[in-house]
């Protein structure tokens, strides 16, 4: 019996600890429960007082409205309106109507199936190309993009520092003479061929098959006269289709743009492998081309663009060059010839600049410098009459605000050139700030242009000398920002020059080349 009596004490033992360990794990279990629930609890409880106290006691949070206007259509928004205004080259009308109707130098709209805030006055392209650098990124319309394929691959902003690094090569100090030599060659030849002898012309045509011929010799090295037409005919068609509704059925202006573009590309690709060969035969040939600087262009890690990229890159230059300029040239034989004084004026400088030319027949960099009058037309022409007419950015960071109405991020940013207003207080302000500068320089209050190694600088520092007139009320530390656009400049002499001249300002250099006039236009 005793043996019995032992395992069952041994039991009650082993049942009672359990039980006790039982027992004390379950109060340390609901102990902790219990604490959790009533930090649950407490968590709640501040919640809901932060909400009532918010909801009932807390000043409400100002909503930030958008901007007035209307988004049109579904789908289709305002963009006929819009398209047909640009056809006529009236999108300055399009944007001052919508200004004049809403009272706001912003507005919104839908253009090209996006919905679009449409800047204007000299405010808002301040603060686009001043803030706009870290808020905006540079947008194309879809009909851009298909039309161009490399945009699909190619950010934005290192398309735009690739073709900063190809043209810098042509705007240097050591092509200027042998591209205006080339221009002055092809003037004569156009002149020769399209207007001599000829009662009536079509300005506008000639000008645009003129600035066309000069832009595909330079970008490309093609003289053939028949070619050149072949491609003119092409690029029309093509052009057609940049700012349209990409719908790609036959018929379209799109689909014709389409095909073209096909065609040019085909032939793109012949020249580009024709190239090549030339290069790998000759690996010292000279960069006498654009297309020969893309080729050989290299990113930072020596890697060569792809041949769509090439193609679009060379196409790109050509579009932007011949429509541009045409349509600048234009403008300016139509004033004129309005203008009697001025064509006067403007006749005797040249006259008197082939005067001192002879015996030599072809025009150098110093005879451009001495068209100061001819200059100073043409920038009042392209105050009058902006010839870019606006550009397309999107809203890449946190919904901005500007001038008290909201741009959600996503939204399109479209910025206005309207004509710059003679009696605008930002005008006359931008022109006494050059006229002061221009005055200092003029007296030797700092180095004059003659002294400036560098040709692009010259010019640069020759135009702000057209602004000298009196009464001068700013002075140069009153500069916000100093702005350099399409130049290549040696780094250690003309950014310190630059900056000695202006106070210690380091000079901007990140003004897209596309929207060198715009911002021009802008400034002044």
């Amino acid at each position: 019996m005793t043996p019995l009596r032992v395992m069952f004490g041994r039991d009650l033992c082993s049942y009672t600890c359990f039980r006790c360990a039982a027992v004390a794990a379950f109060k340390t279990s609901y102990t902790k429960w219990t604490l959790f629930l009533l930090s649950f609890a407490t968590l709640l409880a501040m919640i809901i007082i932060n909400f009532l106290f918010k909801y009932f006691f807390a000043k409400p949070k100002e909503k930030i409205p958008l901007a007035p206007g209307t988004f049109g259509w579904p789908i289709i928004g305002e963009t006929i309106q819009f398209l047909k205004a640009l056809h006529y080259g009236l999108v300055h009308e399009f944007v001052k109507e919508r200004t004049k109707k809403y009272n706001s130098n912003v507005f919104k709209t839908s253009l090209f199936g996006q919905k679009i805030a449409i800047f204007s006055g000299p405010a808002a392209n301040k603060f686009i190309f001043t803030r706009g650098n870290n808020l905006l990124i540079g947008w194309r319309p879809n009909s851009v993009q298909k039309l161009f394929p490399s945009t699909s691959f190619v950010p934005i902003e290192h398309d735009t520092k690739r073709a900063q690094n190809v043209m810098s090569y042509f705007l240097n100090s050591q092509n200027v003479d042998k591209l205006i030599s080339t221009m002055d060659s092809i003037s004569h030849l156009h002149l020769e061929n399209h207007w001599k002898g000829k009662d009536e012309v079509i300005v506008y045509d000639l000008m645009k098959l003129f600035t066309f011929s000069l832009s595909i010799r330079v970008f490309m090295g093609i003289e053939d006269s028949d070619k050149i037409l072949k491609f003119y005919e092409k690029f029309n068609v093509f052009t057609q289709g940049l700012l349209v509704v990409d719908i790609n059925f036959p018929g379209t202006t799109f689909y014709k743009a389409m095909k073209a573009g096909n065609e040019l590309r085909k032939e793109m690709k012949a020249i580009i492998k024709e190239r090549r060969v030339e290069l790998l035969e000759n690996p010292d040939l000279s960069k006498v081309d654009v297309l020969t600087q893309v080729i050989t262009e290299q990113d930072e890690n020596g890697k060569y663009m792809k041949e769509v990229e090439m193609t679009d890159k060379v196409f790109g230059f050509i579009i932007g060059s011949y429509h541009t300029t045409s349509t600048t040239i234009t403008l300016t034989m139509k004033y004129l010839k309005e203008k009697h004084e001025f064509f006067n004026e403007i006749m005797e400088e040249h006259n008197e600049i082939s005067r001192n030319m002879m015996p030599r027949k072809v025009l150098c960099w110093d005879d451009i410098q001495k068209m100061k009058k001819t200059w100073n037309f043409v920038n009042e022409v392209l105050r009058d009459t902006p010839v870019l007419q606006g550009t397309f950015r999107e809203v890449i960071e946190d919904d901005i605000t500007y001038d008290g109405f909201l741009i959600p991020k996503g939204w399109k940013v479209g910025d206005t050139m309207l004509k710059a207003d003679l009696h605008d207080g930002g005008f006359i302000k931008a022109i006494k700030v050059a006229r002061k500068l221009s005055t200092k320089e003029n007296q030797g209050g700092g180095a004059t242009s003659a002294q400036y190694s560098h040709p692009q600088l010259r010019m640069n520092m020759n135009e702000i000398s057209y602004y000298s007139y009196e009464n001068v009320v700013l002075e140069k530390h009153q500069l916000e920002e100093t702005v350099v656009v399409g130049v290549e400049l040696p780094k250690f002499k003309s950014e310190k020059l630059l900056k000695d001249i202006f106070e210690g300002k380091k000079p901007n250099k990140c003004v897209n080349l596309d929207e060198a006039v715009a911002f021009e236009v802008a400034a002044r």
